[in-house]
């Protein structure tokens, strides 16, 4: 059985209670160990980062020391976490512009019912077995195998295709054409430019002509591309 390891930041108790209550009884129906930990003050979820990786967390946006938004900036920039899942909780909705910098995985509006974190848990176990797959080339005599959660984006130089890696592991480069490299990957991948295919849950910043990716990396967008972009990111927006 998998398990996953969950964290719930709110300062106000009932919530908490009701979002592990619920989180418990989707691990029983959807047969998966989770594991909650809750924290009422957005310092001791933070102090608590440095011992413990969290698969997820559910986070409340006013919390009476450190905001949610300044803890997920934690998590992106100072931990360097792509990986930690956030879903946000608030009784409020106008967040999304300063949210959509910590690519959380959905936004949640109090009080939040079991329907609404189920929904939430089916993306997150979708996106964990896409985290699994990976990605197969040959570049000489070598083969190698990459886990799609490893991977930032694919370039294009020439007849060859450069891997870009979310850490500092460097790939040797293969031959092959972008549009057969997009075809092997799931829907977590998206061509922009006939030079780019980039991991979706890696861009940071987005607008119309080019996305900045969370390496700092710029990558234009070509006027083919820019409505399915514009499309995928406007997928993402609505869940804000």
């Amino acid at each position: 059985m998998d398990m996953y390891r969950i964290a719930v930041c709110d300062d106000e108790v009932i919530t908490c209670e009701e979002i592990e209550t619920y989180l418990e009884r989707f691990g029983e129906s959807a047969d998966v160990d989770i594991a909650v930990e809750r924290f009422y003050l957005g310092m001791d979820f933070v102090g608590r980062l440095g011992e413990v990786m969290f698969d997820m967390v559910f986070l409340d946006i006013e919390l009476p020391d450190l905001n949610g938004v300044e803890i997920g900036r934690h998590i992106r920039s100072v931990c360097q976490d792509q990986k930690t899942q956030i879903v946000y909780i608030s009784s409020k909705t106008y967040y999304a512009l300063e949210l959509f910098q910590m690519r959380p995985l959905d936004f949640l509006v109090k009080p939040a019912g079991y329907e609404s974190v189920e929904r939430v848990m089916k993306v997150f176990l979708e996106l964990s077995s896409i985290g699994r797959e990976v990605f197969e080339y040959q570049s000489g005599q070598n083969f190698y195998r990459v886990p799609y959660e490893e991977i930032l984006y694919f370039s294009s130089e020439g007849r060859q295709v450069k891997l870009q890696s979310v850490g500092e592991e460097k790939y040797p480069m293969f031959y092959g054409k972008l549009d057969q490299v997009l075809k092997q990957l799931s829907r977590g991948f998206l061509m922009i430019h006939k030079s780019f295919v980039v991991n979706i849950r890696y861009i940071r910043q987005y607008n119309y002509e080019s996305i900045v990716m969370t390496n700092g990396d710029e990558l234009s967008i070509s006027r083919p591309h820019r409505k399915e972009v514009r499309d995928r990111m406007m997928q993402l927006w609505r869940k804000l």
